[in-house]
This record gives structure tokens, sequence and C-alpha cells, in this order.
């Protein structure tokens, strides 16, 4: 396959699993625990590098997980 085309697949799974952790945060025993905002904006930035959008990954770099 291309290698545009597994960027696309790697960034829309990133979009996934950033999705989840969000999901995370409709639960009460979870709601308060700045972890999964933390995983789902580390997500986010490594779809924006997957697919070279720039502004929101934070520089040039792989962003730290936390």
């Amino acid at each position: 396959p291309p290698h545009r085309l597994l960027r696309l697949y790697g960034a829309q799974r990133a979009l996934l699993r950033a999705r989840l952790c969000l999901a995370h945060l409709q639960e009460a025993s979870v709601q308060d625990s700045p972890r999964w905002r933390a995983r789902a904006s580390w997500y986010v930035a490594c779809a924006c590098l997957a697919t070279g959008v720039t502004g929101t990954a934070g520089g040039a770099g792989a962003p730290e997980q936390p």
C-alpha cells in the first residue's frame, strides 16, 4: 500500500484511541482524572504528526507519552 495510506490508517487508529480515552471520562469513578485527557491529547498529537497537520502537535518531534 502507498505510504500516505498507511499514515492515514495510523492517524485513524490514533483518533479512535483518543475517542476511547475521552469515553472513559463519562465514568463517574474517573471523571476527575487527568490521565485520560492527557492520553487523548497524546493520541491526537500522534494523529496530527502522522498526517502532517501542524499547529496542534506541539512541534516537529514525536510527543512524549503521558
